[in-house]
């Protein structure tokens, strides 16, 4: 099994950027838990603090070019979902989908394989972004599409009330963190069925089976009492296990339970001793165990959530943030996915909801919000501080006391930095034959597109397109390109980078037959059938790899001419 990498992240930091460029920066496998709230979406302005919050997407405003190469080069199914829901619904879905495929990406990384991602979304996009997420984690590693009812009663013309919000969970992997959640009962329920109270101290309680289903021979099968279990197909069962059991341990009930009552009968008579049996006035009825409301844990929380009300208007955890989510709610998902101690991660961590439910859980957490005003209502959820009064202090001390806020903050152990994390896991080696600053683990110098062309114009008789798999050839044209796509000659699985030089041209089969598991190679042996019937059709992989690398040379000298950055975001 493999070490876990070092920390490189600060609990309690509060990443003041975009959430791409802190989320690269963090070592890979550190985090446990990660619960966020991204923008839905929704296509609407909305007023928060300081001014209009835009919540709607452009292709040309809001997608790098980049992101798009780096969602091909790492998950080609996620390209094709982001692609339907554009031909479904709108380009600008797309672009949101993009936006957050590219950051989901990173998301998965910084998990560790026991960790949990929770992801809050309305109804307009969690039907697009689960597709997504079944891409990014695995459609196997789907846990719950939890409802949450965020509003009593709301009347929309036309269509029946829209009163919930949808939370996807999904785990990284077969065995994530869980703690099982109970919230409490009923009233109503209670009022109905615990009924009974002895007056004694132990609280309200309600009849419940002291026998159990089947005929058994031998004693707990046996009369007792007067009472044979047996004429109505069943025998004696006392607690040994569940809630029952529990409070009897707990409450030293009954002292040695069960160990030192070692047959039914004797179980049987301690209990009663105990006064946890109900004997019916009834002559002959059966004799019932005491389930006292105390022993319960209540009702196992469920994915309809209903017992927590939104964020009131004059609730002193209210910050002005739009669409502010109560930690209650993110208390519940931090204490079903999480154990103390463990990394809370909220990327879009707004004002602060999901970092309070971690610190309110004896949970470390880290942070990051590109929003100008997140300090300010971090600080309000943090710090318990009331938004108006956090207003009139950053008025006063603006020019006075720039830095108050901070030690506020410091206080609750949270800071805020404008500068990323550095990754410490990553590969330092440079390629041989390349400048250092060329690593395995930076950037490809040219783009997904760039670098197809490239390879499509170098290779294959001239006018003529090639696989390099099984040396299917079509003529040259702007059509016939689209027929074939850019792989991996080493897989990424096995320490392949996305430059130029480990990447080859494949046709659509050979493409889907390689998958993320072959090498070049191992595709071609088995396109051939063996490795000597390969070895009669060969690629010289040698020769494309010697010319791959001379043109990144000369990009990154061009570059280094031009004074550009060698690797741009």
């Amino acid at each position: 099994m493999k070490t876990p990498p070092s920390l490189n992240v600060v609990p309690g930091t509060i990443y003041h950027m975009d959430n791409l460029d802190a989320l690269r920066g963090m070592n890979s496998s550190i985090v446990d838990l990660i619960a966020t709230d991204p923008p839905f979406n929704t296509g609407r302005n909305r007023e928060a603090v300081g001014g209009k919050y835009v919540d709607q997407w452009r292709w040309e405003e809001n997608v790098h070019r980049s992101w798009m190469d780096d969602i091909y080069d790492n998950n080609r199914p996620l390209v094709e979902v982001i692609e339907a829901a554009e031909h479904a619904h709108t380009a600008n879905l797309g672009a949101f989908l993009c936006f957050l495929g590219v950051r989901l990406l990173e998301m998965k990384r910084v998990l560790k394989d026991t960790g949990s991602i929770y992801v809050h979304l309305d109804p307009t996009a969690s039907h697009y972004v689960k597709g997504i997420m079944d891409a990014v984690f695995g459609a196997r590693n789907f846990r719950n599409e939890i409802v949450w009812k965020r509003t009593s009663g709301r009347s929309d013309a036309k269509k029946f009330g829209a009163i919930h919000d949808t939370i996807l969970y999904y785990s990284k992997g077969e065995g994530p963190t869980w703690n099982p959640i109970h919230t409490p009962h009923d009233p109503e329920y209670v009022k109905k069925f615990y009924r009974h109270d002895d007056g004694d101290g132990r609280g309200p309680w309600r009849s419940a089976d002291l026998t159990a289903a089947g005929l058994r021979s031998g004693l707990s099968g046996a009369s007792w009492r007067g009472v044979d279990p047996g004429k109505v197909g069943r025998h004696w069962g006392t607690p040994t296990e569940g809630g029952m059991y529990e409070y009897i341990i707990k409450n030293n009930i009954i002292p040695g339970w069960p160990d030192a009552y070692p047959t039914v009968p004797d179980r049987l008579n301690a209990l009663d001793a105990a006064g946890l049996i109900h004997w019916p006035k009834k002559k002959g009825g059966v004799p019932c165990l005491k389930r006292y409301l105390a022993s319960t844990k209540g009702n196992a929380a469920c994915d309809v959530i209903t017992d927590i009300i939104p964020v009131q208007t004059h609730a002193t955890e209210r910050t002005g943030y739009p669409d502010q989510k109560p930690v209650s709610l993110y208390e519940r998902i931090v204490a079903a996915s999480s154990n103390k101690g463990d990394l809370v991660l909220d990327p879009f961590c707004g004002c602060g909801t999901t970092l309070v439910a971690a610190r309110n859980l004896d949970r470390q957490f880290i942070g990051i919000d590109r929003n100008d005003d997140a300090k300010a209502m971090i600080l309000c959820n943090l710090a318990g501080i009331k938004k108006a009064e956090v207003d009139d202090l950053r008025q006063k001390s603006q020019h006075t006391d720039p830095g108050w806020i901070d030690r506020i903050l410091a206080k609750h152990e949270a800071h805020f930095t404008d500068v990323p994390p550095e990754r410490t896991d990553e590969d330092a080696e440079a390629i041989p034959g390349l400048p250092q600053v060329y690593r395995s683990k930076q950037k490809a110098l040219f783009s997904h597109a760039e670098m197809k062309d490239m390879l499509l114009d170098q290779w294959g008789p001239k006018g003529v397109l090639q696989c390099w798999g099984c040396e299917f050839s079509l003529s040259d044209t702007p059509r016939n390109r689209r027929y074939f796509d850019l792989d991996h000659i080493n897989p990424k699985s096995g320490g392949g980078t996305n430059h130029l030089d480990n990447r080859a041209v494949l046709c659509g089969p050979c493409n889907g037959q390689k998958s993320d598991k072959l090498t070049l190679v191992a595709l071609r042996i088995e396109v051939y059938g063996s490795r000597k019937q390969a070895n009669a059709h060969p690629i010289d992989l040698k020769q494309t790899t010697e010319w791959a690398r001379t043109q990144e040379i000369e990009a990154l000298l061009a570059r280094e001419r031009e004074k550009k950055p060698l690797f741009t975001q």
